[in-house]
């Protein structure tokens, strides 16, 4: 059976992003970054604005959306720092 991925956040900051990830792991939600090496890896693409997304399985979409909402206000970010999809 394949299960799909949906992007549930996008952050302009990696670190912020790699914190969230930490947090949804350990509380048992399987994701995964995309977009987070683009910085790093061409100097062309530093002058453009990459947004490092997060994927959760669709059926982890539910919790992992309540759970970022805690998350998000025990690290101190700003609601309109990150969007959600």
């Amino acid at each position: 059976m394949s299960e799909n991925t949906v992007v549930i956040r996008e952050f302009s900051d990696q670190y912020r992003a790699l914190m969230v990830v930490d947090q949804l792991k350990s509380a048992g939600i399987e994701c995964f970054l995309s977009n987070d090496n683009l910085n790093h890896t061409n100097t062309m693409i530093l002058a453009l604005p990459v947004e490092v997304q997060l994927h959760v399985f669709e059926k982890d979409l539910d919790e992992a959306t309540a759970l970022l909402v805690d998350i998000e206000a025990s690290l101190g970010f700003d609601e309109e720092e990150n969007n959600l999809q």
